[in-house]
């Protein structure tokens, strides 16, 4: 029997690939949602599925499981093991039973390392967005990276010099925060619908966990106290990503008798409308100088962690502004025992001193050009994209 041809143009068009995306953590979650609209632009049928949170969810994320409870530090993950093998071993099945064209983990090494391996095995590619900290602690994990990454997608210039170095393939793709900076406009009403209008607002950002909260917010709530003495009218901002660490950020200020307002999101805009920003290490800290905003960083670690942390740690600075900047831009303090009046006296050195906050700006300048230029999340879909068609012809 002769079997009928089809004609080209009239052949059905190839289905779009499968992406598994998997974000643990705020930030990353809304790294991932930012991904998922550049994908979709770019490859309007791709299928996108994987673990998550509520923007990923927004974006239309087929959401295995919401992963924001599951953020761990350190000091946190004992007591989540049996939930993360489950986790583990429910998506290494799916990785066998139904391999996506491409696994995207976004930072979280802790995990996605782990999950990283069970992709490899089971011939699924992965392309990494958010380069883990090798530059900075576990320079020992670049050889698991070689091992079960197929493109490392780096936010920040300098670390593909130490990735080169660990023959990781790689590709430097910018900072996303550049983009959603670029494209916010604040609101004018802000401190007026907060309350705080008329007076000296300074933002407090003790982290995104209420664990994290827990160990930073209680010396913030000291220096804060200590800085509404020398400034009566100053009005602590803390934005809050959920009800509980809402509820327990006013308890810990209301119990020093800060001055404060709490609010559910709106991050960016205590960060337009603030003064200073006090902010624990991470993301915060980038968002702060990004926005110009004279900053401090605290941060709070257990005593193990303390002990611990010269075994671990290759750097002497921990902020990015700092590290990107390679200066002592901003002052930290990093401890298990940190000296509220200390905090205080620095911000407000910050607050009356215009030579320090100058300082401060140029080095934020200099924050700038490690960032790249917008466009970070449609340079790594087009990454991502180009990593799931090489799987999908090798398979």
């Amino acid at each position: 029997k002769s079997r009928r041809k089809v004609a080209p143009d009239t052949m059905p068009p190839m289905p779009g690939p499968t992406i598994f995306l998997s974000a643990t953590e705020v930030s990353a979650d809304l790294h991932g949602a930012d991904l998922i609209r550049a994908i979709r632009a770019r490859s309007p049928s791709a299928r996108i599925v994987g673990l998550g949170g509520p923007a990923m969810i927004r974006e239309g994320l087929e959401c295995r499981r919401n992963m924001l409870k599951f953020a761990v530090m350190l000091a946190d993950f004992v007591d989540r093991i049996p939930a993360f093998i489950r986790l583990w071993r429910e998506t290494a099945r799916e990785f066998r039973a139904s391999p996506p064209d491409v696994f995207v983990p976004i930072d979280s090494p802790g995990i996605h390392l782990v999950l990283a391996r069970s992709a490899t095995r089971a011939g699924v590619p992965v392309a990494y967005y958010v380069c883990p900290q090798i530059w900075a602690w576990g320079a020992w994990r670049v050889h698991k990276i070689r091992n079960r990454v197929d493109r490392m997608l780096t936010l920040f210039k300098f670390e593909g010099e130490v990735l080169r170095r660990g023959d990781v393939p790689h590709a430097f793709v910018g900072h996303p925060l550049v983009d959603r900076i670029e494209a916010f406009r604040p609101d004018p009403g802000f401190l007026e619908s907060v309350g705080a209008q008329g007076t000296l607002p300074v933002a407090l950002f003790p982290g995104s966990r209420i664990r994290v909260l827990a160990k930073n917010l209680p010396v913030m709530a000291r220096a804060a106290a200590r800085i509404q003495r020398s400034l009566p009218d100053a009005c602590f901002l803390v934005p809050a990503p959920d009800e509980e660490l809402q509820a327990a950020a006013d308890a810990v200020l209301s119990a020093e008798g800060v001055r404060h307002r709490t609010f559910l999101g709106r991050s960016f805009d205590a960060l337009a409308a603030c003064r200073l920003a006090l902010v624990s290490s991470g993301t915060g800290a980038l968002e702060a100088a990004l926005f110009d905003r004279p900053t401090v960083v605290v941060y709070g670690l257990s005593a193990f962690d303390w002990v611990m942390q010269p075994a671990f740690v290759r750097l002497d600075r921990i902020s990015l502004p700092n590290i990107l900047a390679g200066d002592g831009i901003v002052p930290e303090f990093v401890s298990w025992r940190i000296s509220a009046e200390a905090v205080a006296q620095a911000a407000l050195r910050l607050l009356s001193d215009p030579a320090a906050r100058e300082a401060q700006r140029q080095g934020f300048e200099r924050v700038r050009g490690e960032l790249g230029p917008p466009g970070a999340a449609g340079r790594a879909a087009e990454e991502i994209l180009e990593v799931a068609r090489k799987g999908r012809k090798g398979s």
